[in-house]
């Protein structure tokens, strides 16, 4: 039951930083006078500051006797930079002009991101040494894990951006997240007060060694790489399919989350009674590439996919605006759906043959986390600034895939 409900807990966790990424980038689009720029800034900032969060509380959760209580402790200290973080942007910016230079606002404005997006990062690890009580259960539990607190992120995009807003604007979004977080921070504390023990320790086992470890962070890395190259590749040809970028941005963020998270579920369960787990890895790349290429060779030049999806979403209801949204999300799931199912049973994997004994469940978790999270900067920088300016949207993808 205590298990349980820390996976819940994790899932409203999820949900909360999206809903305020979504706030916060809508707060700097007012400060910066520009959306490109701040959503530069705040996806720069969000994805250093897991990276970091995730390596610097990986090691710390290790050692950690209680490491519920420490993740108590992280929720309620989003909750309360949440809570205050509308007025540190603001002291950033006046600031800056006080200093002279929109760089330095910019500069401030980037590390006041990320003080939250830190602790944020830090979450994953240490949850992960709480649930892992052996080596055994390591992937169906860091994989649940995982894909909960992405189907948590899939509910915080959507309701941030569809309901949330538009009815008690970015910063009522923002107190209710700080309260949701606040919650979460309570329920922790209590559990952990009321009798939680730290994982104890297993025997070695076989520890996978330089060069599986080696070859783990380089799949975690080009997961990353391709999974975020592909989602920019994917939405650009895909706007092209479907009118109205916001809801088809929305649809295609949600299906490409929602495959990242039940990939991540289904392989979790998988990865324990796989002995080769370099081959199965092996073969999920091999898969991607295979569904990728699928995906590229259906939608070049083909517009059927698109005209069933309006002739049944015309049979589904009258009204414009469901036909629109059930068209987005058949087109948005038959195209990005399969893909991300894949890339996301990698994570899992690659956490299982990195990790050797259970005292170092929390650093190989953080460790992987953030060297997956710099491969998906990484990938969107190469699909946004080389892949589509040297190749084209198309050629572009097929590069990926290849």
């Amino acid at each position: 039951m205590t298990r349980a409900t820390v996976y819940l807990l994790f899932l409203l966790s999820g949900a909360t930083a999206l809903v305020y990424e979504v706030a916060w980038t809508r707060r700097l689009v007012l400060l910066l006078g520009g959306t490109t720029i701040a959503v530069s800034l705040i996806l720069a900032a969000w994805m250093t500051g897991l990276a970091l969060g995730a390596k610097l509380f990986g090691r710390i959760a290790d050692r950690a006797r209680r490491p519920l209580l420490l993740y108590g402790v992280l929720e309620a200290a989003i909750a309360g930079l949440a809570l205050v973080f509308p007025f540190l942007l603001d002291a950033a910016n006046v600031v800056a002009v006080g200093i002279g230079g929109r760089a330095a606002g910019f500069a401030l404005c980037f590390l006041v991101l990320l003080i939250p997006t830190t602790l944020m990062g830090g979450t994953l690890p240490i949850l992960a040494r709480f649930v892992v009580r052996s080596l055994d259960g390591l992937g169906g539990r860091i994989g649940l894990l995982y894909g909960l607190n992405t189907v948590g992120a899939v509910a915080g995009t959507f309701l941030s951006g569809f309901v949330l807003i538009e009815a008690v604007g970015v910063f009522g979004s923002t107190r209710l997240a700080a309260a949701v977080n606040g919650l979460v921070a309570f329920a922790a504390i209590l559990i952990s007060r009321r009798g939680e023990a730290a994982p104890a320790e297993e025997p070695a086992e076989t520890a996978p060694g330089p060069g599986p470890a080696g070859i783990a962070l380089a799949a975690a890395f080009a997961a990353g790489f391709l999974s975020l190259a592909s989602e920019v590749l994917w939405t650009r040809m895909l706007t092209f399919f479907l009118e109205g970028f916001t809801w088809a941005f929305s649809a295609m963020l949600t299906t490409f989350l929602a495959g990242l998270a039940i990939g991540a579920l289904v392989s979790g369960r998988l990865v324990n009674r796989i002995h080769r787990l370099r081959g199965y890895i092996g073969v999920l790349f091999l898969l991607s590439a295979l569904v990728s290429a699928g995906v590229l060779a259906a939608m070049s030049g083909n517009y059927e996919i698109t005209r069933w999806a309006k002739t049944t979403a015309f049979a589904v209801s009258e009204s414009w605006r469901t036909q629109y949204a059930v068209s987005v999300f058949l087109v948005s799931f038959l195209m990005l759906f399969p893909p991300a199912l894949v890339m996301g049973g990698i994570f899992p994997a690659v956490v299982r043959m990195a990790t050797g004994r259970l005292g170092e469940v929390g650093a190989r978790v953080g460790l992987v986390y953030a060297v997956n999270t710099i491969g998906a900067v990484a990938g969107s920088l190469a699909a946004g600034f080389v892949l589509v300016p040297v190749f084209g949207m198309a050629w572009g993808a097929g590069v990926a895939a290849f």
